[in-house]
């Protein structure tokens, strides 16, 4: 829907009504969402910035509510946090916390939900990549406001060492995450007439390469888990995703990937639910790439310099999966006009 030649963001469009109370329990809901990302906390020993949910929270919430809803949950997120809820990552609150080295990223919150909101409304949140750049962007102003405020706390550290290069691997598979979900949720909820988007004549077939993208990413899956992951170091021993609990659960992901695309191929499962297996499946394989490396780097489990193939072969196959989740997803046009079979 068009609004003084902006188009709504996903969330306010499918809203019946849209009164003040209903916009309020958005902006509470998001920013409880926010709260709720911030207790997924990884702490690094050389950093005062833990890794959190929370950037991920910040760029969802701005593409999925606009500019306005997206900025005033994160104040509310803020407020909440300053007034002494434990909100914060960890469970922390309270003025010490938020004008504390990491105060400079809550603010940047802000930032980030209004500019990604801002551009979703003009259309970015249509498509994957664009979607993704604009999330880049608001990424951007976090690390912004985040680094620069550190640097106050840093006694002549580099800064960008404490508060930026550790995150950029994490903050990337937020990112594509973010991104895959809100133009096919768009385009799929687009196709109802009920939804109140704009409806266009698609096809929603599982397509051939789709389907093989899928398999080639369950393989990659498969093959990470059989991999050495990296070198242990009290034992000096290479130690193999199997050995780990991770490495099992990465297995089965990989195994319900398999079965994910079999049904689709079978006609048992619809696209979008297609969609929607085989993007949990990678959110699975991706955690457990990502949070084996930063275990490398916070616990020293593992030495950093000999992270075996395992985990990067995971992280590949987690990507494939994606791309092959948001093609499926994202609408295609008809031939002749027609409706898609």
């Amino acid at each position: 829907m068009r609004v003084n030649n902006r188009t709504e963001a996903l969330a306010v469009a499918l809203l019946p009504q849209k009164g003040v109370l209903v916009q309020a329990t958005l902006v509470l809901a998001a920013s409880a969402f926010t709260a709720l990302a911030a207790q997924a906390r990884i702490d690094l020993p050389f950093t005062p910035v833990p890794i959190t949910g929370q950037t991920f929270a910040a760029i969802l919430v701005g593409a999925l509510l606009g500019s306005r809803l997206g900025a005033a949950s994160m104040a509310a997120y803020w407020c909440q946090g300053v007034a002494g809820l434990p909100v914060f990552a960890g469970g922390m609150s309270g003025w010490a916390y938020a004008s504390g080295p990491t105060g400079g990223y809550l603010v940047g919150f802000i930032a980030a939900a209004y500019a990604v909101g801002f551009l979703a409304e003009r259309g970015w949140d249509r498509r994957p990549w664009t979607l993704a750049l604009a999330m880049l962007g608001g990424e951007a102003l976090i690390y912004t406001g985040g680094v620069a405020w550190l640097a106050h706390f840093t006694s002549g550290k580099n800064v960008f060492e404490l508060g930026l290069y550790p995150f950029i691997p994490g903050d990337t598979i937020k990112l594509l995450l973010a991104a895959s979900l809100v133009p096919s949720g768009r385009a799929a909820l687009g196709a109802l007439p009920m939804s109140g988007l704009p409806t266009r004549a698609t096809g929603w077939t599982l397509a051939l390469p789709w389907r093989w993208l899928y398999c080639l990413g369950a393989s990659l899956l498969v093959i990470g888990s059989l991999l050495p992951w990296g070198t242990d170091a009290s034992r000096q021993a290479s130690v193999n995703g199997l050995g780990a609990g991770e490495g099992v659960v990465t297995l089965i992901a990989a195994g319900l990937g398999f079965v994910g695309v079999a049904l689709a191929w079978r006609g048992l499962l619809a696209p979008f639910p297609s969609h929607l297996w085989q993007s949990t499946v990678a959110i699975v394989a991706g955690f457990v790439a990502f949070f084996n490396i930063i275990h490398c780097v916070a616990d020293e489990a593992f030495w950093l310099s000999s992270i075996g193939p395992g985990l990067a072969v995971i992280a590949i196959g987690a990507v494939v999966i994606f791309l092959a989740a948001v093609g499926e997803g994202a609408p295609e046009a008809s031939p002749a006009g027609g409706r898609g079979r």
